[in-house]
């Protein structure tokens, strides 16, 4: 009898072990994809917020970024989106994290090339030069939607 209670301390001790080892493998990438969600919100509010609302009934000088990761590209109830932003979103794309980071790099020769014009007419002029400041903005997006 005493053996098999030393076993069963011996297994539990190391189920305890075994669960610890994991959880701290795993809490530093937590806190680092909750810090990348920071930086992103930072960045967000610094070059975004402006014009950009995260609220879904709410529109600022430009469409609502509520939930927009796999949204129709102009789908947004939104009355100002030029001719030119209807004519891109007519080209049937949706806003996946790769497309949205591509179109943050330069939103105007994205469009010109989706829709085949020189020099479309849109509202957007703000880029986010580099692609680790688009993904943690997108990161911080992405976490502003709920599941």
């Amino acid at each position: 009898m005493m053996c098999a209670l030393g076993l069963e301390a011996f297994r539990s001790s190391v189920d305890r072990t075994f669960r610890a080892i994991v959880m701290l493998l795993f809490i530093p990438v937590a806190a680092h994809a909750a810090a990348d969600v920071e930086v992103g919100r930072s960045l967000f509010n610094k070059a975004c917020s402006g014009c950009h609302s995260l609220s879904p009934d709410e529109n600022y000088y430009a469409p609502n970024l509520y939930c927009v990761i796999d949204r129709p590209v102009a789908s947004a109830p939104f009355e100002r989106y030029t001719e030119d932003f209807r004519a891109f979103g007519a080209t049937g794309l949706a806003w996946d994290s790769g497309t949205l980071s591509t179109f943050l790099s330069n939103p105007v020769a994205f469009v010109a090339k989706k829709i085949e014009r020189p020099a479309p007419a849109i509202l957007m002029r703000v880029a986010i030069e580099s692609e680790t400041d688009r993904q943690k903005v997108i990161e911080y997006l992405v976490s502003r939607c709920p599941d």
